[in-house]
């Protein structure tokens, strides 16, 4: 039955090679699977060709699978948004962005603000005036795009 739905999706299973590994917290009792004639060795960690692990870092599997940095993509959409937000002058948007409510905030640490958020990043790309920069849309898909180098969480 395994060789036969292997075989459906143009597999072949391959006994000499095949292992399997269990993560649970109870030990189970095999050591081996046997399915119809194929035998199958159960190995406690994966290693590989040489018999060592590949530890890699962050970096190393950013590098190894060349995916964009999921924080620098999340910084570069908030400033983009930011962008239509800022532009939106006399709009609900821009007025609810803008609104100071009359009370005081609680105690402690105060709760960061998506703006305050906004600002740090645009800040952190060496960018003061933000909010007049928006106004210019050239200018700010630039900055949107520069945002997408900003690395981690620095």
């Amino acid at each position: 039955m395994l060789s036969e739905e292997a075989g459906k999706i143009g597999l072949i299973i391959n006994d000499n090679k095949t292992k399997f590994m269990i993560i649970s917290r109870r030990e189970p009792p095999q050591s081996a699977i046997t399915i119809k004639d194929m035998s199958f060795e159960r190995v406690w960690n994966f290693k590989n060709e040489e018999g060592i692990y590949d530890i890699r870092s962050n970096r190393e599997l950013n590098a190894l699978y060349n995916e964009p940095n999921i924080v620098a993509t999340l910084k570069s959409r908030r400033i983009r948004w930011a962008g239509h937000v800022w532009r939106a002058k006399d709009q609900l948007l821009w007025t609810i962005t803008k609104w100071k409510p009359n009370k005081s905030r609680p105690r402690g640490r105060p709760r960061q603000r998506w703006v305050d958020r906004v600002k740090e990043d645009i800040r952190m790309l060496g960018v003061m005036n933000g909010e007049e920069l928006a106004e210019h849309k050239e200018s700010w898909r630039e900055i949107v795009e520069a945002a997408m180098g900003l690395n981690g969480l620095e």
